[in-house]
């Protein structure tokens, strides 16, 4: 018993017994070209289908971009840590250490008032995080907020931050 044929997915002719009745009335000729037409677009689908796609790479969660800031700050290269930590942010706003991390890249760049405001962040999602008070201590004293800085050193010691 013959097997019919698997159906294209995207065949261009919607009544196959139409055509069918079509093809046995035309000429030699007609039929040639009747049977070339519905040939072609299945090969232009088919190639379409198996183009080579583009490499596959890995999505990337907020951890993956954390570790990769965190990377990037410990070798020196902070405007790369805070791009990769901002989106680690981005994809997860409640991420304590990204703020924390994205702070010291910041506090190494000498911008001090955005170090702050993720040190800020930080506290705010884990108020007992002490390597986040000593950091943010560091950045008010190079705001001249000496107060603040002795009281963010003092929380720090007694959450047992070193």
């Amino acid at each position: 018993m013959p097997t019919a044929a698997a159906p294209t997915p995207a065949s261009p002719d919607t009544n196959a017994v139409g055509r069918q009745a079509r093809d046995r009335e035309a000429s030699p000729k007609e039929q040639s070209k009747a049977t070339e037409v519905p040939a072609a677009t299945p090969a232009t689908t088919s190639s379409a289908a198996s183009a080579p796609s583009p490499p596959h790479t890995p999505t990337l969660n907020a951890v993956d971009h954390y570790a990769r800031g965190r990377e990037a700050s410990q070798q020196g290269q902070f405007p790369k840590a805070i791009s990769e930590l901002t989106e680690s942010i981005r994809m997860n706003p409640s991420y304590t250490l990204a703020y924390n991390t994205r702070g010291y890249a910041y506090l190494r760049l000498h911008d001090y008032r955005r170090a702050l405001s993720d040190f800020d962040a930080a506290i705010r999602l884990d108020p007992k995080y002490g390597n986040a008070y000593r950091n943010r201590a560091a950045a008010r004293k190079e705001l001249h907020d000496r107060r603040g800085a002795a009281a963010d050193l003092a929380r720090a010691r007694r959450l047992g931050s070193r």
